[in-house]
């Protein structure tokens, strides 16, 4: 699947080369696929809830510790993070895959490169 992006300054600059332009910009899966990672990365959040009881046995609850003096008990809810549809992780799956065919072809591109470079010298 080629990879369309738009035109920018850079791709009708002088004296840079094309390789040079199509490198500037990030492919916008390779960019889904880090915020998707880092999504991941994240740890787990977790909530703490304060519990009152009052002198009249009223019970309530907060997110901020209570200003008086009263009987408190603290909760922490681990709060899950939401599963990944399978259709989800599919798609997760192939923008792996896409990113590893990326870099695959980068480094044959940058060995190339520096073959070139190199029978250049000689």
């Amino acid at each position: 699947m080629p990879y369309n992006r738009r035109m920018t300054a850079i791709d009708n600059a002088p004296g840079v080369p094309r390789c040079a332009a199509v490198s500037a910009a990030a492919p916008p899966r390779a960019c889904s696929l880090a915020l998707a990672l880092l999504f991941f990365a994240l740890p787990a959040p977790a909530a703490t809830v304060y519990r009152t009881v009052d002198d009249n046995g009223v019970v309530g609850y907060s997110d901020t510790p209570p200003a008086d003096e009263v009987e408190v008990e603290i909760l922490v809810i681990d709060i899950p993070t939401p599963e990944l549809s399978e259709s989800a992780r599919q798609q997760l799956e192939a923008m792996r895959e896409t990113t590893d065919r990326m870099v695959a072809d980068r480094q044959q591109r940058e060995k190339h490169r520096a073959e070139l470079r190199k029978l250049q010298l000689e």
